[in-house]
């Protein structure tokens, strides 16, 4: 079995070559073993068919066993599909043979070559060189007037054709694709679907192949042997199709295939004698002519570099995303003006951003002017809370009810401890709660009454019945003074009340009260207290609300700065990846010494191709993979955009933190400053771009 160099190269054009010649050597020698086989009896050809799977996914297992490879876990689901095509492809090919002639089975044989070219450009965005297809033209033609001999056509034996020619094609392609897509090599791939592909087939065998007399075989004749050694060459048969079509394409190998049917019909004109004709002289010559063309332009095939970024370049973009920074994602400045800025005052991010104000321009907000000595952060967060307290306040006023001025706005006795700011807003405005209220009104009345009594109680030293008949008209009567001191008296006994408690005089007054009363008032001066705490509680919280404001505030400009940030190494990214793609050298044309194509996966699986020259450095293939991943995430982002979906994270530099990498053998392309004819990478290598973990 042909292994891949340590340090997991790609594969030299001997090992291809090694490949190759592997397949067309046990290809052969299973044609002449299974025709042995079905002369001496035999004849079972899809039960061959399993057993050859059988017998390679041993092989397969005794290669693990020995070290050759790895066993990787693969998803059936994934694989299912190059199973039904190889079974389709086995099953349709056997009923075309049955129901058309020699010619038109080999004439629609022959038709696999360009229907793989057409779904690979279909399907796959995968383009031959021109000169290549113009190549396979004289192999198809030649290849027809080679076999072809007697041509007739059935609608049944045509529709099994088409079938088995559509199965052919899907199962080379997937060979190729899915070891690109499941990143496995060719072995791992074989792994999966021997088995998977024989368990299928055991399906067909009952209806296809004679069961009874397969069941009374004699396996130990001259024929069992044979089949045995059929098994053994299926085994190298199909390692080498998948190691062939891996390492170079399906066209390539159909080529190949094209090749060994040349060399088996001219080794039968010239060894054996066979009977030709003149078509048949000239298909053989035109294949040869087809083959050696298309051999020689796939070895002259090359590949290309690019201009790697400078430092100065680089300093310049962290300016100009220092810049755009400055300016804010709401200022849609070009990201070219805003070079052109830099460049004009020396990339001097100041002195530019100086010039894009202007020097008369000034901040234009909502927020007092700022005042000298104090940080303007600070200055801003006291004029929120300013204006969040004014909001409150009118809330208050609300709560209270309308605005007047309360009997103790104006006392002597001391100043009262304020709780809160807007306790302390509310006695400034001599604002008053209902409750406060109702407690004023209270004491009022138990003031007077007071009066009432000491007065009835001066007289009653004189005449209790005169006492008793002191109607209202000695009210009227009474000196205004009196009137005014006994005003003085109330309010000094309302402002004690409030500061020190009540006086011993109102005291002795209210105990003259009833119990009605003063439980009323105890009642309302409970409700006073609640309602004062429950004030506080909502101070408090209210305070914490404008911390959590002030906190979703800075997080959110946290936020914006960030996505400005963001927004702004976008455009410099973008336009880096803008400077990169305009700086590829141009495609060599095809045919110039040199030249090579190479193909890559993205990290979403879609495929790239592109042209260079081996001259190249490795650097120039790494520019073209940053060009691809970036204008492919933005392609995906403009479309998610018009669809109105979310097309995920933008694209950062960490995405362009990546390898090179080929697949069986694996080989990680890092050294950017040699030339890719010195890093190893071939014509048609496919590579594919892996993340650094």
């Amino acid at each position: 079995m042909a292994t891949a160099a340590k340090g997991g190269g790609p594969p030299s054009s001997v090992a291809v070559c090694g490949y190759m010649a592997l397949n067309f050597l046990s290809a052969t020698c299973i044609i002449w073993i299974n025709k042995l086989a079905y002369n001496n009896g035999f004849t079972w050809a899809t039960t061959l068919t399993v057993l050859h799977f059988l017998a390679t996914f041993i092989g397969l297992c005794l290669c693990i066993m020995a070290g050759q490879f790895t066993h990787k876990r693969l998803p059936i689901r994934s694989v299912l599909p190059l199973c039904v095509s190889f079974c389709g492809f086995v099953v349709f090919n056997n009923l075309s043979l049955q129901y058309n002639t020699v010619g038109t089975y080999q004439l629609m044989k022959v038709m696999t070559t360009p229907v793989i070219v057409a779904i690979q450009y279909l399907y796959y965005s995968t383009t031959l060189p021109f000169n290549q297809l113009l190549a396979l033209v004289p192999i198809c033609i030649g290849v027809a007037l080679a076999t072809a001999t007697s041509v007739e056509v059935n609608l049944l034996g045509v529709t099994f054709g088409v079938a088995g020619i559509l199965s052919t094609s899907l199962y080379q392609i997937w060979v190729k694709t899915k070891q690109e897509e499941l990143k496995c090599s060719s072995q791992q791939l074989l792994l999966y679907q021997a088995p998977l592909s024989m368990i299928m087939l055991l399906s067909v065998v009952p209806a296809v192949d004679d069961i009874p007399t397969l069941i009374n075989f004699d396996w130990a004749t001259y024929a069992g042997g044979l089949v045995v050694a059929s098994c053994a060459m299926a085994f190298l048969v199909n390692l080498s199709i998948f190691l062939v079509i891996g390492k170079t394409s399906p066209v390539s190998y159909n080529v190949l295939g094209h090749a060994k049917l040349v060399v088996i019909l001219s080794s039968g004109y010239l060894a054996f004698g066979e009977p030709y004709t003149l078509p048949n002289l000239i298909g053989v010559s035109l294949a040869v002519f087809g083959i050696i063309s298309y051999t020689h332009l796939k070895m002259n095939e090359r590949k290309e570099p690019i201009v790697p970024t400078t430092a100065e370049i680089e300093q310049r973009d962290e300016k100009l995303v220092q810049f755009l920074s400055m300016a804010g994602p709401e200022s849609e400045i070009d990201p070219e003006v805003a070079m052109e800025i830099l460049a004009a005052n020396e990339w001097d991010v100041g002195k530019a951003w100086e010039q894009l104000r202007g020097p008369d321009q000034a901040m234009q907000s909502e927020t007092p002017e700022r005042l000298p000595g104090i940080n303007p952060e600070d200055q801003r967060q006291t004029w929120e809370e300013q204006m969040s307290l004014d909001y409150a306040r009118r809330m208050q006023a609300q709560e209270y009810g309308p605005l007047q001025t309360s009997p103790m706005a104006n006392t002597s006795g001391g100043e009262r401890l304020i709780a809160s700011p807007m306790e302390e807003f509310a006695q400034q405005q001599h604002w008053t709660s209902p409750l406060q209220r109702q407690e004023d009104e209270a004491l009022r009345q138990a003031i007077e009454n007071s009066k009432k009594t000491a007065s009835a109680g001066g007289d009653a030293s004189g005449s209790t019945s005169e006492a008793a008949c002191i109607s209202d008209d000695s009210v009227d009567h009474m000196d205004v003074e009196v009137m005014q001191s006994q005003e003085a008296a109330y309010n000094r006994a309302r402002s004690n009340e409030f500061l020190t408690g009540p006086s011993p005089s109102a005291l002795s007054s209210q105990s003259q009260v009833s119990d009605a009363e003063r439980v009323e008032r105890e009642t309302q001066r409970l409700r006073a207290m609640v309602d004062r705490e429950t004030r506080q509680v909502q101070d408090q919280e209210y305070l914490e609300s404008l911390k959590m404001d002030r906190k979703r505030e800075e997080e959110k400009q946290k936020r914006d700065e960030e996505i400005s940030d963001a927004a702004a190494k976008y455009v410099i990214l973008k336009s880096s990846m803008k400077r990169k793609r305009e700086g590829l050298p141009p495609e060599p044309e095809k045919g110039t010494a040199g030249r090579v194509e190479v193909a890559a996966r993205l990290f979403n699986g879609k495929r790239v191709q592109r042209a260079f020259l081996d001259s190249e450095p490795v650097s120039v293939l790494y520019d073209w993979m940053d060009s691809e991943l970036f204008h492919d995430h933005d392609r995906a982002a403009a479309a998610a955009t018009a669809e109105e979906e979310d097309h995920g994270q933008e694209f950062t530099e960490a995405d362009l933190n990546y390898h090179l990498v080929s697949r069986m053998p694996r080989r990680v392309f890092d050294k950017r400053d040699i030339t890719m004819k010195d890093a190893g990478i071939e014509n048609q290598m496919v590579l594919a771009a892996e993340r650094i973990r």
